[in-house]
């Protein structure tokens, strides 16, 4: 056996708060593991689990704010001026778009 599946059963908690809106707007959330775990080959068939190094659960809730502050940084960072800008100006183009649509407004 070269691959199989390891299947973690489960739970996610999600809190929500009322924004000035009026919407609730999801704040956090947490993945809770259970005991219950299943092997799988790819055919879908139930296997023993084979040695294999231990990987821990790393999901985390990324908010709209930081996705346009970490973006932002980016397009600040290329957008530079002269021949660097000049190489990524496709790229630029397409950054600027994006954090225009997410409603973040660049400082001419």
């Amino acid at each position: 056996m070269e691959k199989f599946t390891k299947i973690t059963v489960g739970f996610v908690t999600q809190s929500y708060e009322k924004s000035a809106a009026g919407k609730f707007i999801c704040t956090g959330q947490e993945f809770i593991a259970g005991d219950q775990v299943d092997y799988e080959d790819l055919g879908g068939n139930t296997i023993t689990p084979p040695e294999h190094e231990y990987q821990p659960f790393n999901m985390t809730l990324v908010s709209k704010d930081e996705i346009i502050d970490r973006l932002g940084d980016v397009l600040t960072s290329i957008d530079v001026g002269g021949e660097q800008s000049r190489q990524f100006s496709h790229e630029i183009k397409i950054l600027d778009e994006l954090l225009k649509d997410l409603g973040w407004i660049p400082k001419d």
